[in-house]
């Protein structure tokens, strides 16, 4: 019997002296079999470098947390609690600390983590042949001296559900420890050893809902991470995830996450809508560190008589949302923001309707970029030179940041202007 797998994503946290905490988070359709429950059945994965010369095995706990995080109305039946209940969805979450100790003098900064199982969900219809392939995720871990890493969570479902003809906009909800920035790409669907699985016409890694807005309809927002897109057919469709992050400009880990979007007949249910920044389109904004901010955020449902709940996954911890009014409430996001936010800060605006049997929601990614204060920096001392050439020692205020030399008076030429 196959395993319906309907997404899953794998993450590390640095517990100090090379351990990492690894995580995974599996996502399983109730109408399937039950899940895997020792290193022969699923819970093995593999941790390998090759400049460390490391490739060796492991295996996750085999006493998970489960939940039940189905999105349907209070009176519906769970799959999960009855088989007399049509929807299902368990989340499970597997430990294991992994050891890198004995690799310190290596240096390694290309350790890779990834595990697989199979099978995905035969009801798929974006991948060919889907009941035969396997889930495949990673993550890589840069162990280098002076580098402590924690990769970002994932706060919404990977499973969801979402009209026909009516606008998508799906959020993984990523939440980085270490506020480090992150980059969002979609990639290909894999399977065992991370091969790319081939996609039915229609569909591809970057295009994976299919919609008749044309070519480039499926966009993603590199810095938010929302999906955004408009199914124009019934489908299964699944959305891979690959989320980098940046500190001080350096690519200091990655991780991956798979979606499985299904588009159904809504019978007269849409979705809620949140807005961007003071209700208008725009999810970005830029700021100064230092400089107070504060704006709101505004939910909506076309359905009358639905109540609308929103919610945000505490994205900027320093950050307050506060929530208020009904049946379509209103959040106030306000933050000062610090030296130590510069780069690239994400939060998501979760909303959701009380519709029956499947709840309608919506995900909305909002990007604050944080810019240095208004700090010169310094070129260095003066100095007297007498043909060749010169090395000008500059200093900038802040880390991670590029200067550039310019030419004020006279001539000269700069080898590296940056």
């Amino acid at each position: 019997d196959a395993l319906p797998i309907l997404g899953g994503d794998i993450s590390y946290s640095s517990l100090g002296n090379h351990r990492y905490l690894v995580t995974l988070h599996f996502y399983r359709d109730c109408n399937g079999i039950a899940a895997p429950t020792n290193c022969n059945n699923g819970l093995q994965f593999s941790v390998h470098s090759n400049s460390c010369g490391a490739n060796f095995t492991q295996c996750f706990g085999n006493n998970p947390t489960v939940e039940i995080i189905t999105p349907i109305c209070p009176t519906e039946i769970d799959r999960c609690v009855s088989t007399s209940g049509t929807y299902g969805v368990e989340r499970y979450t597997y430990t294991k600390v992994v050891d890198l100790s004995a690799y310190a003098a290596c240096g390694g900064t290309d350790w890779q983590i990834s595990w697989s199982l199979c099978c995905r969900n035969n009801a798929i219809t974006s991948l060919q042949n889907p009941g035969n392939k396997e889930l495949y995720l990673n993550a890589l871990l840069n162990d280098g001296p002076g580098i402590s890493n924690s990769t970002p969570t994932f706060t919404n479902s990977p499973s969801a559900f979402f009209c026909l003809g009516e606008p998508i906009s799906y959020n993984p909800g990523a939440v980085d420890p270490d506020g480090d920035s992150l980059v969002y790409a979609l990639i290909p669907a894999r399977t065992a050893s991370g091969v790319a699985i081939p996609y039915q016409p229609g569909f591809s890694a970057t295009q994976p809902i299919k919609n008749s807005g044309g070519a480039n309809a499926v966009i993603l927002d590199p810095q938010t991470g929302t999906v955004t897109v408009t199914p124009s057919v019934l489908q299964v469709a699944v959305v891979s995830y690959q989320v980098t992050e940046y500190r001080n400009g350096v690519m200091v880990g990655q991780s991956s996450r798979d979606v499985e979007v299904v588009v159904r007949p809504c019978l007269g249910n849409s979705a809620p809508t949140a807005s961007g920044i003071n209700g208008t389109g725009t999810y970005t904004m830029q700021v100064c560190a230092g400089t107070p901010i504060s704006f709101t955020v505004n939910s909506n449902d076309v359905n009358a008589g639905q109540v609308v709940t929103m919610n945000w996954n505490n994205g900027i911890p320093a950050a307050s949302f506060n929530i208020t009014g009904s049946p379509f409430p209103t959040g106030t996001f306000s933050w000062t923001p610090t030296a130590a936010n510069i780069g690239n800060n994400t939060f998501t605006v979760h909303v959701a309707d009380n519709g029956c049997p499947l709840i309608g929601s919506n995900d909305f990614g909002f990007s604050i970029q944080v810019t240095p204060p208004l700090t010169s920096a310094d070129a260095g001392p003066d100095q007297s030179a007498c043909g060749g050439s010169s090395t000008l020692g500059g200093v900038l205020p802040y880390a991670g940041l590029q200067g550039t030399w310019t030419v004020v008076s006279g001539s000269g030429i700069f080898a590296n202007a940056h």
